[in-house]
């Protein structure tokens, strides 16, 4: 569980309250477990494709540095997410990557069967249009988050995604 200043609470008492709120009501197995390596194959339990440095730093220290795997460039993504290299449990995607924008990597990755073991939460810094968040919803992915996000939006949504793999 995880609470963060000043999204759940501007007081220490006030965040610990919450984050003792949290605990109570934790489903045994619910916590995201840590990244391992297997060979050739990373396992992270959240892959973030994202060029912004900045945003990346802060899902990291939301999320936990060792549970995120940090890729800025999505044509790199798309190739260890289809060659089962890189396996998370959820994945952070960017809408507007260069190269090939998150919506085409979308459809790649549904197309080779990486949806199966991975729920997709797209992001955008833009303000989208109702037709982009139902291209998105239509394409596979799980959930959509417009940026900014509070870290305490961001955790949950991540959980509920990493959650509904069972």
């Amino acid at each position: 569980s995880l609470v963060c200043f000043p999204a759940d609470g501007q007081e220490l008492g006030e965040l610990t309250r919450q984050l003792e709120s949290t605990l109570e009501q934790a489903r045994p197995g619910s916590v995201l477990l840590a990244a391992t390596r297997r060979g050739d194959q990373h396992t992270h339990e959240v892959a973030l494709v994202e060029d912004d440095e900045l945003v990346a730093d802060l899902v990291k220290g939301c999320l936990g540095e060792d549970l995120v795997h940090w890729l800025p460039d999505g044509l790199v993504a798309r190739d260890l997410l289809l060659s089962g290299q890189l396996r998370p449990r959820v994945l952070l995607l960017d809408i507007d990557l260069p190269g090939q924008d998150g919506l085409t990597i979308l459809a790649e990755l549904k197309a080779g069967g990486v949806l199966r073991r991975t729920r997709v939460i797209m992001l955008t810094g833009q303000t989208a249009s109702t037709a982009v968040v139902y291209q998105a919803i239509e394409g596979g992915a799980f959930d959509f988050v417009a940026k900014p996000v509070s870290p305490a939006v961001l955790t949950a949504r991540v959980q509920r995604a990493a959650d509904s793999l069972g």
